[in-house]
Order: C-alpha cells, then sequence, then structure tokens
C-alpha cells in the first residue's frame, strides 16, 4: 500500500520556510543531552511529593470499634432543621423480649441514646437539648419509655438519673415484624419514637417546645 507524498517530499517548498534546514544537526554521540537546571530542581520537591500522596493512599482507615459498627441510627429532621437522633443496637430477627413486668430492657443490653437539637417536652416532662440514654420496660401491651441523664458508657441504669418515664402508646399489627426502632415525623414540631416488635407498634412523641 503506497501513500501520496507530501508536498514537502516532492521537492516543493512551502511559503516562508525556504531558509529552514528540514534535519537539525545531531548532537555529538559522546556529549550528553541537556537538562534544564530548574526542571532537575524541581524533580525533587514533586517525587517527594507523589511518596507522600502514594503513603496517604496505602495508609489503611481507623477501623470502627465493635459499639460503633454494631449500632444503628434513625434520625427525625423538625420543620426548623433541628434534628433528634436515636442510636440503637439492632437485634436478630428471631430475638425475644422478657416481657417481665417492671423490668428494664434495651436492645442487646445496651441503652439507646437520644441526641436532640431542639428543645421538647416527652409525657408533660421537659427534654431539654442534650444527650441521652433510654431504656424500655416491656408489659404486653404497655411499654414504657425512659429517658435518663446518665450517657457514661458502661454504666448501670441509675433511676435517680431518669429525667422522664412515659407510658408508649400501642397498637395491634395483623402481621408480626422483627424487632425494629424509627424515628418519624407526623407533624412539623413533632418526632415520633417508634417501635415495632412482632405484631405490636409502640410509639412516643417528642413535641418540640
Amino acid at each position: 500500500m503506497s501513500f501520496n507524498k507530501l508536498p514537502a517530499e516532492q521537492g516543493i517548498k512551502n511559503p516562508g520556510t525556504e531558509e529552514q534546514d528540514v534535519n537539525p544537526p545531531m548532537l555529538p554521540a559522546s556529549r550528553p543531552l541537556p537538562v534544564h537546571k530548574t526542571w532537575g530542581e524541581n524533580m525533587g520537591w514533586k517525587s517527594f511529593l507523589v511518596l507522600i500522596f502514594c503513603a496517604a493512599i496505602t495508609v489503611p482507615a481507623r477501623p470502627q470499634s465493635a459499639t460503633e459498627s454494631q449500632t444503628q441510627s434513625s434520625v427525625c429532621t423538625l420543620a426548623d432543621s433541628n434534628q433528634m437522633t436515636v442510636r440503637f443496637t439492632p437485634l436478630p430477627a428471631n430475638a425475644r423480649i422478657d416481657m417481665g413486668k417492671g423490668k428494664i430492657w434495651s436492645p442487646g443490653d445496651t441503652p439507646m441514646y437520644l441526641f436532640s437539637e431542639a428543645a421538647s417536652s416527652l409525657g408533660g416532662s421537659d427534654v431539654p437539648v442534650g444527650a441521652y440514654s433510654m431504656y424500655l420496660i416491656p408489659n404486653g401491651r404497655k411499654w414504657t419509655l425512659i429517658v435518663n441523664k446518665d450517657v457514661t458508657a458502661g454504666d448501670k441504669y441509675d433511676e435517680k438519673q431518669d429525667v422522664v418515664r412515659a407510658e408508649m402508646s400501642g397498637e395491634q399489627l395483623l402481621d408480626a415484624h422483627a424487632f425494629s426502632i424509627v424515628f418519624v415525623r407526623p407533624a412539623p414540631k413533632q418526632c415520633s419514637l417508634q417501635i415495632i416488635y412482632g405484631k405490636l407498634a409502640l410509639s412516643a412523641d417528642f413535641n418540640e417546645k
């Protein structure tokens, strides 16, 4: 297969190129190619930055603690953009809850935690802005939600630290469900903590002040 020669290859010179040498002179083999000084200087810090960048990529991220990796959260955002968040330990789908009367209980034997950016009321009691631990008292269809001031990990439940105990509203469901906790916003200034277990649905409403 042959290609048509370009004008320069056919001996026809382009305008303005009469004085140009098509084949520039080659440097002697014994003479090293010149290197611009600033390029050589820049290569040092550029290589250093590349090494740092590669090192940053290969450094493993901090592993999550057992508590962080085993918890779940649900967030309720109020109309004014303030949020209320519940963090809890999920239960296996086949988990069973002891319905013993008056017995304090929490998922995974670990307190639930409430983080509130808004001052609210629950069951007629004030819940100021802040962080709280929460517990439950299962009792058939009548469950009680406890909001407690102690948020120190590993501490045992202390009734003296209670902020409020509120009875939760219960409703019977047609089908059984695994244990779950979720925060929803039924009204612009209300966050409802809803718990479902088996055929029972329970709720407790936090009303923004």
